[in-house]
């Protein structure tokens, strides 16, 4: 068991409290998707690619500051920084796979695995082409790669990387 530093499981708590008694069901049950999420990934994602593993609101999903503000009704847990969420420490993902597994995984951690296992292959299937940069040449340096913009891996970026690896868990 995690030893927490004096006053921080208390302010935990507090915060899981405020997500569930958000007057919004949608925004509370968005905000514990998002905390399932981050909690099991093995990297922090980018907005595009949280965009993959959660159901966003349409409106938010297309505008930056709304999905900012998405990320924020999540309390404390979590931080965004050019454009990439995290979790704000080893101790927020140690609460939430402890203390507070059973608010945000209330069928369990497996169905969580599952949705990013499978939400992966739907966006690899859907995105991944031949020559998806347009390098026309196999040998291209990684120097020599221009991203395009927008970037078409951008929100299967994480899925390409990781999603074998949670096929163990």
């Amino acid at each position: 068991m995690t030893t927490f530093p004096p006053g921080l499981d208390p302010f935990y708590r507090r915060m899981m409290d405020q997500i569930r008694d958000y007057k919004d069901v949608d925004s509370a049950k968005l905000c514990r998707t998002i905390l399932a999420v981050m909690s099991t990934v093995r990297r922090p994602i980018t907005l595009d690619e949280l965009a993959v593993f959660v159901d966003i609101p349409e409106e938010a999903s297309a505008e930056y500051q709304a999905l900012a503000e998405t990320i924020r009704l999540c309390g404390s847990f979590l931080t965004i920084r050019n454009r990439t969420i995290s979790l704000i420490h080893q101790f927020a993902k140690d609460f939430l796979l402890g203390d507070a597994a059973q608010g945000i995984f209330p069928s369990g951690i497996k169905e969580i695995h599952y949705l990013v296992f499978s939400r992966s292959l739907h966006i690899m299937s859907r995105i991944l082409q031949r020559d998806i940069y347009s390098l026309v040449s196999p040998g291209s340096s990684i120097n020599d790669v221009k991203l395009p913009n927008p970037d078409p891996l951008a929100a299967a970026r994480y899925s390409c990387v990781y999603w074998v690896d949670h096929l163990d868990d």
